[in-house]
């Protein structure tokens, strides 16, 4: 994602502020290993292992996330991740099919 379209999405959640690179904390992370001890407030998953993995991996890997994102926090998933049944915990946003509340 690019600057111009990560301005974009931080306006459409209301968020748009000067300067918010200054803010953000960018980490990648390994989805086999353990979760970050800390929560995060947005989780970008894209080309996942959503997408290649069997269904037992796609959830115990998928329940690492949920874990990992705080409560409220926000999960955008690329166009082609298919979110598991553990996903009953998020509740679609801005009436996009990509972006998820964690409730």
């Amino acid at each position: 994602m690019d600057d111009r379209e990560f301005q974009m999405l931080l306006d459409l959640m209301g968020l748009s502020f000067p300067g918010y690179r200054k803010g953000i904390d960018w980490r990648v992370h390994d989805l086999h290993g353990d979760p970050p001890d800390e929560r995060f407030d947005i989780i970008f998953l894209r080309n996942s292992i959503l997408m290649y993995c069997n269904e037992e991996l796609k959830a115990r890997v998928f329940q690492r996330i949920i874990s990992s994102l705080a409560n409220e926090g926000f999960l955008i998933k690329g166009s082609h991740e298919q979110l598991p049944r553990e996903a009953l915990k998020f509740q679609p946003c801005f009436d996009s099919p990509y972006i998820f509340r964690k409730t």
